[in-house]
């Protein structure tokens, strides 16, 4: 049992001991003779048709109250992507974007300020109007009023004049009865001593 640990291990270690395959061997760093390949940059994210979906979403479940008619999209510059190599040249591609975009901006915003002129200049004449159409109406209202309340005036010096002559037809009626009636009573008294007169004159032929 001895011999054959031994055998072991010492195949062991002459495996380890033992030169590595072609594959094992190859190292991942490169040698300073050979160039490092050039950096390829991606510019894909500054073109305006690529968006994400979640900014799409976003985009789409928000309203826009104001619709603006330009469309930001950055110019296209004259050189080529393909030729942007060096750090001056992805400076100068990045400046001539910047621009575009301020140039965009500022010609929406100026969209933007006339629209909003436009539509505060409807509201200015829509309540111009509505102020005319109620200033008309309560003209109306008040010529209307200052017709019932002359109405209501006439009506009540008629109303006056017809009581002050009914009370003095019946003043009068009243002065005119009260006089028939004395002159009733006088007739009456009269009837009375002529009555009198007649029995004490029968009366006294009687007797005599």
């Amino acid at each position: 049992m001895k011999k054959t640990s031994r055998s072991t291990r010492k195949s062991s270690a002459m495996d380890f001991l033992s030169t590595p395959p072609a594959t094992a061997a190859a190292s991942p760093v490169q040698s300073m003779s050979e160039s490092p390949k050039p950096f390829e940059f991606n510019f894909k994210k500054f073109k305006a048709g690529t968006v994400s979906p979640t900014s799409a979403k976003r985009r789409s479940g928000k309203k826009s109250f104001i619709s603006s008619p330009v469309q930001l999209k950055p110019a296209d510059s004259p050189a080529s992507v393909k030729n942007l190599k060096t750090i001056a040249d992805l400076k100068d591609f990045a400046s001539s974007q910047l621009d575009s975009v301020k140039g965009q901006i500022e010609r929406s915003h100026v969209e933007i300020l006339k629209d909003l002129e436009a539509s505060q200049s409807r509201l200015q004449k829509r309540l111009k109007i509505q102020t005319q159409g109620c200033q008309q109406v309560a003209d109306e209202a008040e010529r209307e009023y200052k017709k019932i309340s002359e109405r209501i005036t006439e009506g009540r010096e008629a109303m006056k004049g017809s009581y002050s002559t009914f009370m003095a037809e019946l003043q009068a009626s009243g002065a005119r009865c009260k006089h028939n009636f004395r002159l009733t009573r006088l007739e009456i008294g009269r009837l009375n001593l002529k009555g009198d007169l007649r029995q004490f004159a029968a009366y006294n032929f009687i007797f005599s």
